[in-house]
């Protein structure tokens, strides 16, 4: 049930599609970047050649109409507009640790046990 009605969207619609590869999200963990990864992997792979990305979490929605996006990234001539944290407004406990990838050298896919470990 919680597919169907996306799948069915997606069946309509020439631009809009489900990921190939569904993760199991952990919120804050390590599924929710691949989740991402996987999705921008068939963004690159689909018939629709797409020019932008704007990728925003589910409890986000854009505050422009379609329009006034359009005219936005024109502006940006193929620039990014990405808010980031440096100097004393970095939060140290948030970047205590990392998340280490194994990736299977025979497949290249993403093994499970990778895990945190201190950075």
């Amino acid at each position: 049930m919680c597919q169907s009605i996306p799948r069915a969207v997606a069946r309509c619609l020439p631009n809009v599609f489900l990921s190939s590869k569904l993760e199991d999200i952990v919120y804050g963990g390590m599924t929710r970047l691949l989740a991402d990864i996987n999705c921008f992997r068939d963004l690159m792979k689909h018939p629709v050649q797409w020019k932008y990305v704007i990728n925003t979490p589910g409890q986000q929605f854009p505050l422009k109409t379609n329009l006034e996006m359009v005219q936005i990234l024109k502006l940006f001539n193929g620039t990014n507009d990405i808010l980031g944290r440096t100097g004393k407004r970095v939060d140290g406990k948030r970047h205590k640790y990392a998340h280490t990838v194994v990736v299977n050298s025979t497949t290249g896919e993403w093994c499970n046990g990778g895990g945190l470990g201190e950075s």
